[in-house]
């Protein structure tokens, strides 16, 4: 006697099958022939609801509920059964919230290889045509998530009987080896799930290469891509934050490359924007390196403008004589302009906006110096037609460049690293010209360092210096 059901061969008294579990309903002495075993002619409980006849290049392959619930596994069998018996759509709520994860879960890989290489080629146009996709990946995670929520029972339907009707045609006369590999391929797997997961960061790490590697077709240069799936206002802060500490560390490195007296690994860090400023600058550094040794330290470092391509950043500079003489320790608040060029920062121009020496008798003078306060010594200037000045402003002049001037420019006006010659100014610039210099600063020479009267007396007595 056998199983009406599945086919299995009973004892001559048994009341259920040992195999598939069902009440035996009649006796059948007979073996059933091969045809009719690989047919596995099982009744459908559900009137039909779920056969399916597939067309093979062998014949028609019958798919019928006992196989399908085999499949499924015992866990979900009556789940899956019910929502495939009410049509082709009928929702999952696991497929819409874990899409991938539930697929995988399930054994099935080709939706998610599917899903991701169209993610890919989503990302690619948006990537090259500059386009803020954070509103398009957004609009496609929930349009995929409700796709799975709405098909997932039907794909996994049809991913079951392809399944079937090719283990059914791979082993065409063996019910027993068709219902193993069944159950086989069939079932949820963890493995799966996790296998889910290992092509979801392979995704991840093809879309960060294409963000380093493909540059927007619209994109200036020197802007740097930045993944959509950072919210705007954290893109811009994490931006920022990342060019400020390229910037710490170029101040740090240029600090120390003048503190080693490194005078090739100073000068690859200025911009030659300005070639006659960048050749000036290494004269003088070369001068600083020959007559005194300097020990250098930076703070209060603060950002006053920042772009991808340019940065303006005060800081105060100390500035202490190690060896060498008449060099004058000072505290000085600089403001450095950084430029990018090709893929490096590079200083481009620099201005002091103080200077405070440390020598306190000193300190005292300047100050007063700087606010115009000296008014129990005023200057009686005399005008003349020479060129050369009189005596009374000579001796006055030479008082204000002791005080004001040689501690920069050097003892004899020979110039030094912190500032150019004065030895022939007066064949540069006129009278005029250089006052306003005294007066308003230039360079990195700040201004407001002497009243007006005694930058008229200096004025005076450089533009004689020819």
């Amino acid at each position: 006697m056998f199983c009406s059901y599945c086919g299995t061969k009973l004892n001559s008294q048994a009341g259920f099958c040992q195999n598939c579990g069902k009440e035996v309903l009649g006796k059948n002495d007979t073996e059933p022939n091969q045809e009719e075993q690989s047919k596995t002619a099982i009744p459908n409980q559900l009137d039909g609801a779920l056969e399916v006849s597939l067309e093979k290049t062998n014949g028609p392959a019958k798919v019928d509920e006992q196989l399908l619930r085999t499949f499924i596994g015992e866990k979900k069998e009556d789940y899956y059964v019910t929502k495939w018996a009410k049509g082709d759509r009928s929702w999952n709520w696991a497929a819409f919230f874990l899409t991938f994860f539930w697929s995988g879960y399930r054994k099935m890989f080709k939706p998610i290889i599917w899903a991701i290489v169209i993610f890919l080629i989503i990302d690619l146009v948006v990537l090259l045509f500059g386009i803020d996709d954070t509103m398009v990946n957004s609009a496609i995670g929930i349009g995929m998530a409700m796709s799975f929520g709405l098909s997932g029972n039907y794909f996994y339907r049809q991913h079951a009987i392809k399944t079937i009707a090719n283990i059914m045609d791979k082993h065409p006369h063996n019910e027993a080896a068709v219902r193993n590999e069944i159950r086989l391929q069939g079932g949820a797997s963890w493995k799966g799930a996790l296998g889910s997961v290992g092509l979801w960061i392979v995704y991840i790490a093809a879309v960060f290469v294409m963000i380093t590697f493909v540059p927007p077709l619209n994109q200036p240069s020197g802007e740097t891509n930045i993944p959509s799936s950072i919210p705007v206002s954290e893109r811009i802060e994490k931006t920022d934050k990342d060019i400020e500490n390229e910037i710490i560390d170029l101040i740090h490195k240029n600090m120390q490359a003048l503190e080693n007296e490194d005078l090739e690994e100073y000068m690859s860090m200025l911009s030659k924007e300005d070639t006659t400023l960048y050749y000036q600058t290494e004269e003088m550094l070369t001068n600083l390196f020959t007559h005194y040794d300097v020990t250098y330290e930076i703070s209060d470092i603060e950002f006053l403008t920042i772009s991808e391509d340019r940065v303006k950043v005060r800081l105060t500079q100390t500035s202490k004589l190690v060896e060498g003489e008449e060099y004058r320790d000072n505290e000085s608040i600089l403001t450095h302009t950084i430029k990018k060029e090709d893929s490096d920062w590079k200083f481009l121009a620099s201005e002091a906006e103080s200077v405070h020496y440390l020598d306190k008798e000193t300190d005292q003078t300047t100050d007063l110096l700087s606010e115009g306060r000296l008014d129990d010594d005023p200057i009686e200037s005399q005008t003349s037609d020479d060129s050369s000045p009189t005596s009374t402003s000579y001796e006055e002049a030479e008082r204000i460049s002791q005080q004001s001037c040689i501690q920069c420019h050097g003892q004899n006006f020979e110039g030094s690293a912190a500032a150019p010659p004065l030895s022939d100014i007066g064949s540069k610039y006129s009278q005029s010209e250089i006052e306003e210099i005294v007066l308003n600063g230039k360079g990195i020479m700040p201004g407001g360092l002497i009243s007006e009267e005694e930058a008229e007396v200096i004025a005076e007595y450089l533009s004689s210096l020819k």
